[in-house]
């Protein structure tokens, strides 16, 4: 019985170590994932088997000293097993020199829901602003014009018109006999001053409108609004500089080398061909910049989509609507409208007089809308994809609009069009209104009369 005793005592000691060892095995199993570790799912069930113990037979001591010693193999052989493929697993993912893959981070929905109702570049406020070197560029020359427009007096704007009328004079020799003092003061010179201010004044509105029927929400086009017509006054200021300047210069040119044109026929040839030559890459620039496109976004290949959309809106607009400058009003209703004292047809007409509809208007409307929506689509894809943009990009564009469905063409061209309806309306009537020429008629003054004219009065 003693030896019986033994016998059992050392089969317990060795079932609880390999007992030990299994649980080892099943730890590191567990510990160590799924990364080639399969060798511990063999450990495991090895473990497992260590507690399957047969029952000793306790027949006679023989039996069970037979059965011990046999139990004793087993469990050995069992357990040395467990450990060399617990070695093999541990040795394969050392090599692999992986880690444990890490559980997923738990979601959270609020916080993605959050980020999906904020369009894209509308983080934080600067990018909703679209603020960049350029504002504050462009914020320093409108406060400076701003001030010295308050600051000085009429009697100093005349002088300093009749200061750049002798340059023009002097510099670039433009003739007496072909433009006289008043014709530089009133039709090229006062014309481009107002003309730059109502597109000042009415920018807001196209920049407004081109955000909103582009996604953005409403506090991200009124702050694009302002921030994109602060970042193209120094683009306006020269582009209006220049035509008001070297206008008159070629409109000269035209009239010296031929006799027969008169005034007004030279001076519509020379502005023709300065906009749609020169000036438009101005009119480029400053679109791309007021819409938000950075220089580096600019890709040379869309210039050359860009430039003609852009001559024909700028043909069916700018033109237009600077020859009207200090025109009259002419309302194109019908007499019976204009003469009704009461009823929707006073009411219509009432409108058209507050917004100054005029044929003018609809004629740029309609005209620009076309040449707008194929100008929003190369800037929209330069805005979103910068140099990546293809041909194709802006093909989807026009045929599927921002939507990508079928149809979203024609869905983003009704957006176009009520688009250029907002910025025509507060462009057509800054147009219409009446201009301040007091300055000029100082600068007259102060220039005196022609020297042919004072030669002949001295004969």
């Amino acid at each position: 019985m003693n030896t019986f005793r033994l016998l059992r005592s050392a089969v317990s000691n060795v079932g609880a170590m390999h007992t030990v060892t299994g649980r080892i095995g099943a730890g590191y199993g567990h510990r160590l994932g799924a990364g080639g570790l399969g060798g511990a799912g063999g450990a495991a069930a090895a473990a497992r088997r260590l507690f399957q113990f047969q029952t000793l037979s306790h027949s006679s001591v023989g039996g069970a000293k037979t059965t011990a010693f046999a139990g004793v193999g087993q469990r050995w052989a069992l357990g040395s097993t467990a450990i060399q493929q617990l070695r093999q697993a541990v040795t394969r993912r050392m090599c692999s020199g992986g880690k444990a893959a890490k559980p997923a981070p738990k979601s959270k929905p609020k916080a993605d829901a959050k980020a999906a109702e904020v369009p894209a570049g509308e983080g934080t406020f600067v990018e909703m602003a679209q603020i960049d070197s350029g504002f504050y560029q462009g914020g320093a020359v409108l406060i400076g014009a701003t001030l010295a427009s308050m600051i000085a007096t009429q009697e100093q704007k005349g002088t300093a018109l009749a200061a750049v009328v002798s340059m023009m004079r002097t510099v670039m020799g433009i003739s007496y006999e072909n433009i006289s003092d008043k014709d530089l003061l009133y039709d090229h010179i006062m014309v481009n001053i107002e003309a730059a201010q109502n597109v000042v004044l009415s920018s807001p509105m196209f920049y407004f409108m081109y955000h909103l029927i582009h996604g953005s929400s409403v506090q991200a086009c009124v702050l694009r609004g302002l921030t994109g017509t602060v970042r193209i006054v120094p683009f306006m200021g020269m582009f209006y500089a220049f035509l008001g300047t070297c206008l008159p210069f070629f409109t000269d040119i035209l009239m010296t080398n031929d006799k027969e044109k008169d005034y007004a026929t030279a001076k519509g040839d020379a502005q023709s061909a300065m906009l749609l030559s020169v000036l438009v890459w101005f009119e480029a620039l400053v679109e791309l910049r007021g819409c938000g496109v950075g220089f580096d976004q600019m890709r040379p290949a869309a210039f050359a989509i860009f430039i003609p959309a852009l001559i024909g809106r700028l043909a069916s607009g700018v033109l237009l609507q600077a020859n009207k400058i200090g025109t009259d009003f002419e309302n194109i209703l019908p007499e019976s409208f204009q003469k009704a004292t009461d009823g929707w047809e006073k009411s219509v007409n009432s409108l058209f007089d507050t917004l100054c509809l005029d044929d003018s208007f609809f004629v740029t409307l309609i005209g620009t809308s076309v040449f707008q929506h194929v100008l929003n689509g190369t800037t929209f894809i330069l805005l979103h994809k910068g140099k990546l943009a293809s041909g194709t990009d802006l093909k989807n564009y026009m045929t599927k609009g921002t939507s990508g469905k079928a149809g979203g063409g024609v869905e983003q061209f009704i957006r176009t069009l009520g688009m250029r309806f907002g910025f025509c309306l507060a462009w057509n009537w800054c147009s219409s209104q009446p201009v301040d020429k007091s300055a000029a008629d100082i600068a007259l003054e102060q220039l005196g009369p022609a020297p042919s004219a004072a030669g002949a009065a001295a004969k």
